[in-house]
C-alpha cells in the first residue's frame, strides 16, 4: 500500500493458514473448533476476537504471555514475497500431551492442519501434528492436511523436508499442495500427477494440486479431473459472478480447503451437512468412486474454486460465506450452485 504521503506501507491483516481455513470453513456454516496456542499479546487478543465473532469455538486454546507471529506479504510481478518474525511465538506451543488430554473428551468429524511459518522442522509442533493425526484417524475422523511451504522458513534441504512430508502424508486422508510446493519439494518439471501418483499410494484417498490462474486438479486412485477457477483471466470474481480485479491472493489455498473439507463431509445435492454419514467420505475411506460420486466431487471443487475466487478479490484472507458462493454460482450457471448449507457440523483445526 502507499500512505498518502506517497510512502510504501502495509494493510495489517489478521490471518494465518489455520486461521484462514476455520474462517472459510465458519462461514460455510461449519461448527469448528480451534485446537491451538494464541498469545495474549495486542495482536493475540485481535486474532482470538474475530474467530470468537465468527462463531469459532475457542475452548480448545491455551493462551501464552509470549508473542504472535509476524507475516509480511509483498506483492511482486513474480507473486508474493513472504518475511515472518516468528522467534520464541505463542503459536509455537502446542504440545502432544496437550492434544491427547483435548482427543480423550473430543472426537471430531475433521481434524485439519496447515503449515507456513510453522513447519515440520519444529519437533515440539511435528510431534503434536502425528499424535493428533494418529489419534483422529483411529477415531474415524477425515484428516486433511496443507504444507503451505514458505521456503525461506524451511532450514534444511528440499530433499530433507520432502522425506518428512512423504513420512507425515502415511496418516493423512486428503493431502492438498501448491503447484510451488510441488516445485519446491521435487524440483522444476517434475509431473504433478506423478507426485499425486506417489502420494495416493502412501496413504491419502485424495490428493489435489493448486496451480492459481491455472486451477485445480483433484487426483484419485484411477483418475483425476481438472477444475479451471471462473471468471476470464486476468481478473477473478466477486459475490455477484462479476469479474473484478485481482486484489490479493492472501488465504487462497487456505478458503479453497475450508471449502473443500466442507463439501466432502455433507450431501450431494443440497450441501447440508452429513459428518460421518456423507456418501463422498465412505467412498474415500473405501478408495472407491462411482460416477455419481464422481460428479459430487467436481461440484464441491467447483464451489472451492468459487470461494478461492471470490476471497482474492478482496484485501487479505476473507472468504465469502455460503450465501455469497451459491449467489456467484448462480450467476456464472455452476452446478453446485443450486445446493444450501444450513447444518452444523463439527470440524477441528491445527495450526
Amino acid at each position: 500500500r502507499t500512505t498518502a504521503g506517497g510512502d510504501g506501507a502495509f494493510l495489517p491483516c489478521p490471518g494465518g493458514a489455520p486461521f484462514n481455513a476455520l474462517l472459510a470453513a465458519v462461514r460455510l456454516g461449519m461448527r469448528t473448533s480451534y485446537l491451538a496456542t494464541l498469545s495474549s499479546d495486542m495482536f493475540g487478543e485481535q486474532l482470538h476476537g474475530i474467530l470468537a465473532k465468527e462463531g469459532v469455538n475457542l475452548d480448545l486454546v491455551t493462551r501464552f504471555d509470549l508473542p504472535t507471529t509476524l507475516a509480511f506479504v509483498s506483492r511482486t510481478p513474480q507473486g508474493e514475497k513472504y518475511a515472518f518474525f516468528k522467534e520464541n511465538a505463542a503459536d509455537r506451543a502446542l504440545t502432544s500431551k496437550k492434544v491427547k488430554e483435548v482427543l480423550k473428551s473430543n472426537r471430531f468429524d475433521a481434524v485439519h492442519m496447515s503449515l507456513g511459518a510453522v513447519t515440520l522442522e519444529d519437533k515440539q509442533m511435528k510431534e503434536s501434528f502425528e499424535t493428533l493425526f494418529t489419534i483422529a484417524g483411529k477415531q474415524g475422523s477425515l484428516r486433511s492436511f496443507d504444507p503451505n511451504l514458505r521456503s525461506n522458513m524451511i532450514k534444511g534441504t528440499a530433499q530433507s523436508y520432502k522425506k518428512k512430508i512423504e513420512d507425515f502424508i502415511r496418516n493423512v486422508d486428503i493431502a492438498k499442495a501448491s503447484d510451488d510446493d510441488i516445485t519446491f519439494l521435487y524440483g522444476q518439471g517434475v509431473e504433478f500427477r506423478d507426485v499425486a501418483s506417489k502420494w495416493l499410494k502412501m496413504g491419502p484417498g485424495l490428493v489435489v494440486v493448486t496451480a492459481g490462474s491455472k486451477g485445480a486438479t483433484l487426483y484419485y486412485p484411477g483418475g483425476e479431473f481438472t477444475v479451471a477457477p471462473p471468471g476470464e483471466r486476468p481478473n477473478t470474481i466477486d459475490v455477484s459472478g462479476a469479474a473484478a480485479p485481482v486484489l490479493d491472493t492472501v488465504g487462497a489455498g487456505d478458503t479453497f480447503m475450508g471449502s473443500l473439507i466442507s463439501g466432502i463431509l455433507s450431501s450431494a445435492d443440497t450441501y447440508q451437512w452429513m459428518g460421518q454419514d456423507a456418501p463422498l467420505l465412505g467412498m474415500l475411506f473405501s478408495r472407491s468412486w462411482t460416477e455419481d460420486a464422481k460428479t459430487h466431487l467436481q461440484c464441491v471443487m467447483e464451489r472451492a474454486a468459487v470461494c478461492a475466487a471470490i476471497n482474492c478479490s478482496r484485501a487479505g484472507c476473507n472468504p465469502p460465506s455460503s450465501a455469497e458462493a451459491a449467489s456467484a454460482g448462480k450467476a456464472l450457471g455452476l452446478r453446485f450452485a443450486a445446493a444450501s448449507t444450513t447444518s452444523e457440523p463439527a470440524v477441528q483445526a491445527a495450526p
